[in-house]
């Protein structure tokens, strides 16, 4: 796994990695989403007291996801977290941490985790702008839909539209 890359001149992590081989940027080795573990990505994002704080949250909130009996899955996180905002136009700490969580239902009733796909939520007790998309069920057009819509949405920063991993 490489690790996740520094953050570019506009303050955000590159789309594609700066040191892709010539050909290769296809690959999702060398492109955003970047894979990472957890451990990564604290490495990476607690620079700062509010940083730190904010990943204890995502880490309760994922607790709360185990507790709930999501066991398998995978997490995209974006947004200003995810921007280099201290030191951007913004200059301010990041409020929160965006993340949509892929997910096998296994086990579990919906009723068990469903207030932990709904942002409000998820804000207020964890500082966690959070989403779920269930994994394993047949692909329809509104799953479909949802996927383009982060993807698109967190593929450029809001204020200005600069193309961001």
């Amino acid at each position: 796994m490489l690790p996740i890359p520094e953050w570019d001149e506009n303050k955000v992590l590159p789309p594609i990695r700066p040191d892709t081989p010539r050909g290769q940027e296809h690959r999702s080795i060398y492109r955003s989403p970047y894979y990472a573990s957890l451990v990564d990505f604290v490495t990476r994002f607690a620079t700062t007291r509010e940083r730190v704080d904010l990943i204890e949250k995502f880490l309760d909130y994922r607790t709360a996801l185990y507790q709930a009996g999501i066991f398998r899955g995978f997490q995209w996180i974006n947004g200003s977290f995810a921007e280099h905002i201290e030191q951007s136009s913004r200059q301010r700490p990041p409020e929160d941490i965006d993340v949509v969580t892929f997910f096998f239902q296994g086990e579990s009733p919906a009723e068990n985790y469903e207030d932990l796909f709904n942002p409000d939520i998820t804000k207020q007790n964890f500082d966690v702008d959070g989403y779920g998309i269930e994994l394993g069920r047949p692909l329809v057009p509104a799953t479909a839909e949802v996927i383009g819509y982060f993807h698109g949405l967190w593929a450029h920063r809001r204020v200005d539209h600069v193309w961001k991993g």
